[in-house]
């Protein structure tokens, strides 16, 4: 199922586009946040993977069982893959549960629970699909971990409760010989809460499954290099796991990210958070169709995670609590978009007053910053972070008439922040995408840059298109 948001019409600004080389270490200066957005979970239309050439040898042809062979069978259910937890006793990716999924043409499919951390330092586990090839390339082989975008926060949404979910960003790398795993993040699919739009928790998550996929295999099968690829929410991951690597670690080192739409927070008032907190008596439909919906994710799973679980409910007003609580429990993404803009009338309806008075003071350094909004505060501070200059190069790939991640609000604040970071970064814009077909127009563009920084060849050329600048 292809997850899609309702598309507004916009007027594109008129950005000037360069035609330079998709690596060029120093791009023009120009620059996601929410999916906010939205979507796809993951249609099984898979590219054609003959149209884009292969920067490295390629796959072996079949000769029969997969030499990617697991280190022990998957004999477990899907319902003990998503039941299992973790204590802090196993090694981190450490295999907890494993069940077999689907026997496809190309690939074989499993689901896997893994030792991971959350955002708040405690042990935790999430839930993953696994694709190998039945053509896999020459072991040792690089390995490929996917971020999918938003489908909200209830079990329901996990893209692994889904036939084909994440396939459409699986299935261009597996097709062409690469082991690949989705986590679907800690807490979503699984015990816990999903920690939305959390830099630490997702990162983790993506992380831990390398580590994860290398100890469900066979010793040899992977020789330690990953490429990381994500679509809004999940742009966002990578982007986080570019920025942690070095720190948190993983299997091997990661060679190349990939975000196409990156949902990141780099600001306290991405996405408009801020904003909207200083004006309580707004529309909540005129925020747009997505703000609210990231605003309401965000605070309950912050609230669940590091103020307690269970209480979750306490980031919204009491009148409206246990309604939003449930929707949120309930719904997935575009369930939400209809939901809380029609029923939430005003911004004020959607935030605790209290939070959202001190959290301003604190944001404004004045005499009210005090909990609960000073708890929250510092924990949206601690989660910005600086990424690795030495770390892996990154491929952003913006559509201009995106509406979901405004070019204007995010990619025109992420992009200067990942170059002020020293990252070595390369912007590729398209004039003609939206948020929903970014990806779709532009998959082979990411598979030829990935597999260029893997085998050291020339990458592809791209349009970069010069953003505004970041509000």
């Amino acid at each position: 199922m292809v997850r899609c948001w309702p598309l507004l019409l916009v007027v594109a600004c008129g950005p000037v586009p360069v035609t330079a080389p998709v690596d060029s270490g120093t791009p023009p200066v120009d620059a996601g946040a929410v999916d906010s957005g939205v979507q796809d979970a993951g249609a099984l239309a898979s590219p054609d993977s003959g149209s884009s050439p292969d920067a490295g040898p390629p796959p072996p042809a079949d000769a029969g069982a997969p030499r990617v062979a697991l280190r022990t069978p998957c004999a477990e259910t899907f319902a003990q893959v998503t039941e299992a937890t973790a204590d802090g006793g196993l090694a981190l990716g450490a295999r907890i549960a494993c069940s077999p999924d689907q026997r496809l043409t190309q690939v074989d499919t499993y689901f896997l629970s893994y030792r991971t951390t959350r955002g708040n330092g405690q042990p935790g586990a999430s839930t993953a699909r696994v694709f190998l090839p039945k053509s896999p390339r020459a072991a040792p082989a690089p390995m490929v971990v996917i971020g999918h975008p938003s489908v909200g926060i209830a079990d329901g949404c996990a893209p692994t409760r889904e036939m084909n979910g994440v396939f459409s960003l699986a299935l261009p790398w597996a097709e062409k010989g690469y082991p690949v795993i989705a986590p679907d993040y800690a807490g979503l699919g699984n015990p816990g809460t999903h920690g939305y739009v959390d830099n630490h928790d997702t990162a983790y998550s993506m992380l831990d499954a390398a580590r994860a996929l290398a100890a469900l295999l066979e010793p040899g099968a992977l020789d330690g290099r990953q490429v990381m690829v994500g679509y809004s929410e999940g742009g966002g991951a990578v982007l986080s796991s570019q920025a942690l690597e070095k720190t948190y670690g993983t299997f091997g080192e990661l060679s190349a990210v990939i975000a196409y739409a990156p949902q990141y927070n780099v600001r306290l008032n991405s996405f408009g958070y801020v904003s909207m907190f200083r004006n309580p008596d707004a529309l909540t439909v005129a925020q747009g169709y997505t703000k609210p919906v990231v605003a309401a994710l965000r605070q309950y799973g912050w609230y669940e995670n590091y103020v307690g679980a269970g209480r979750g409910g306490e980031a919204f007003p009491a009148a409206s609590r246990m309604g939003t609580v449930d929707a949120l429990e309930q719904q997935c993404i575009i369930g939400l978009g209809a939901f809380l803009p029609s029923t939430r009338t005003h911004v004020r309806d959607l935030i605790d007053d209290e939070l959202r008075t001190t959290f301003l003071a604190c944001v404004d350094g004045t005499a009210g910053c005090r909990d609960p909004g000073k708890k929250y505060y510092d924990g949206l501070v601690a989660d910005l972070l600086v990424n690795d200059p030495g770390g892996a190069p990154v491929l952003i790939v913006q559509g201009m008439l995106d509406t979901v991640m405004p070019v204007g609000e995010e990619a025109a604040c992420v992009v200067p922040k990942l170059r002020n970071d020293g990252v070595n970064l390369t912007l590729c814009t398209d004039g003609l995408a939206a948020h929903n077909n970014i990806y779709d127009r532009n998959v082979d563009l990411g598979v030829q840059w990935g597999e260029a920084k893997l085998h050291g060849t020339a990458p592809p050329t791209c349009t970069a298109a010069t953003l505004p600048a970041c509000p």
